[in-house]
């Protein structure tokens, strides 16, 4: 023990717990993949679009949709509009067409009322002007100067009347057509209000295109078209999925996400069903980074993967899945637990089993993975490291509760 004493305090980085306490790992040189998890859900490669038919109202409110996931069968109804808006446009419409209507017939009715009355003025100035061509003060033998000229005036006062008459006539026919014309504009304006409100009437219902698993559409946030949302035609609200050939959406962490890239091969578990795990390779990845959640900073790139193979009987659209890229593969590279890895001011470290004892040997790190690191430089093949801090006795890994519990019998 004398002996012994001096070498272990002239060689402080040696640690006091016994290497029989200490999980141990051996340095191998292996093949590392680079991994990376995502969490998202199934989809479908190919489904129907269930969306707003088109209504010449503009938006429309939600007021019922039927249940994600419901099957449905073709031409079955599957979302509701409101109607009050629609019902008031037509309302107005046929209160328009209507008062329109009545006003072409006011103002035929007024005409013939003017042209009655104009006819009867022609009628009176050309007997007027007859009897004063007639019986006409003209001869100068008979009549003097001043009841001459004043016989020629009302002769030709009643020409002018006449004139006026006739005039006043053509007058009130081409006003009453310009009028009617205007009316008649009126009334399309009208009728067309009132054939787009039965138009947009027989938009409020949305059937399903033909039989299915109707699903809804998600945005970007993973929320669904709910009642009270407004809505505008072709706006996608559900779809009817093709169940043979499912696909993933998963979202990757932004700091994760280098090195994602289109074709690179990954694998894909379906929530609830552990041990089980699905070919697959990266077909799409976003060009930029979004969040999931409103009010989240934290940003995701969103990745779809093609799976190998489809089982209709066991995935569903919307089921929840981890997802594991494969990012990268480095052949022959010394690897090491993760947990191995220990970091200080200096840079990081492991704890290297020498002479029956551990000593802090400086690494410099590579690529990591999920549970495992590579190690460029520090260590060789065959080193032997442990695999948590041998610092710690073993009752020091486990925090100690508050109370001791009594043994069996004590008082």
């Amino acid at each position: 023990m004398r002996v012994l004493l001096p070498a272990l305090l002239g060689s402080a980085a040696f640690a006091c717990v016994s290497p029989e306490e200490v999980p141990l790992h051996t340095v191998r040189r292996e093949t590392f993949v680079r991994e990376v998890e995502a969490e998202g859900f199934l989809r479908a490669s190919t489904s129907t679009p269930v969306a707003v038919p088109h209504s010449p109202m503009g938006g429309l409110k939600l007021v019922w949709i039927i249940d994600d996931g419901s099957k449905v069968k073709s031409g079955q109804v599957v979302a509701r509009f409101d109607e009050s808006a629609v019902e008031r446009e037509l309302l107005e419409g046929r209160i328009a067409l209507s008062m329109s209507e009545r006003k072409i017939e006011q103002r035929g009715v007024r005409k013939e009322s003017t042209l009655a009355n104009v006819e009867g003025d022609r009628r009176l100035a050309a007997l007027e002007l007859d009897f004063a061509r007639r019986f006409g003060q003209k001869d100068p033998e008979i009549f003097s100067r001043i009841q001459i000229l004043e016989s020629r005036i009302d002769e030709r006062l009643a020409a002018e009347k006449l004139s006026n008459a006739e005039g006043r006539g053509e007058t009130e026919v081409k006003l009453a057509e310009s009028d009617v014309g205007l009316l008649a504009i009126e009334r399309q304006v009208a009728a067309l209000k009132t054939a787009r409100a039965h138009e947009a009437l027989a938009a409020l219902e949305v059937r399903a295109p033909h039989d299915g698993i109707l699903i809804l559409v998600r945005d970007w946030r993973g929320s669904v078209v709910r009642p009270g949302t407004t809505t505008y035609s072709g706006h996608p609200i559900a779809e009817i999925p093709a169940l043979d050939r499912l696909e993933a959406a998963v979202f990757v962490l932004e700091a994760d996400a280098g090195g994602v890239k289109e074709g690179a091969a990954a694998s894909v578990s379906i929530e609830g069903r552990a041990g089980e795990s699905l070919g697959a390779s990266i077909r799409r990845v976003d060009r930029m980074p979004k969040p999931r959640l409103r009010g989240h900073p934290v940003q995701f790139f969103e990745a779809i993967l093609e799976i190998e193979k489809t089982d209709t009987l066991t995935m569903k659209p919307g089921q929840r899945v981890v997802a594991k890229l494969k990012l990268a593969a480095h052949h022959g590279v010394l690897v090491v637990p993760r947990q191995a890895v220990f970091e200080e001011e200096g840079g990081a470290f492991v704890y290297r089993l020498v002479d029956g004892g551990f000593e802090k040997a400086k690494v410099l790190l590579g690529a990591p993975s999920l549970g495992r690191m590579v190690i460029e430089s520090g260590l060789t093949e065959g080193d032997v490291v442990a695999s948590r801090d041998p610092n710690l006795a073993r009752g020091d890994l486990v925090p100690a509760s508050e109370e001791t519990p009594k043994k069996r019998g004590a008082p």
